[in-house]
C-alpha cells in the first residue's frame, strides 16, 4: 500500500513535469560502446540514449 502511494505521487510530479530525466548524452546505436565507457568512466551524471539513427 505504502509503495503504491509512493509511485502515485511519482507518477503525479512527472505530469506536472516537477520531475524528469536527466539525459547528459544521446548517441546513435553504431556508437554503444562508447557509450559504455562513458559509463565506465564513472563521472557521468545523468542517463544516455542511443537512438536508432
Amino acid at each position: 500500500v505504502r509503495q503504491r502511494k509512493i509511485l502515485e505521487q511519482g507518477a503525479a510530479l512527472v505530469e506536472q513535469g516537477k520531475l524528469g530525466v536527466l539525459v547528459s548524452h544521446r548517441l546513435p546505436l553504431a556508437q554503444a560502446a562508447q557509450a559504455h565507457r562513458l559509463i565506465e568512466a564513472g563521472s557521468m551524471i545523468g542517463k544516455i540514449v542511443l537512438t536508432m539513427e
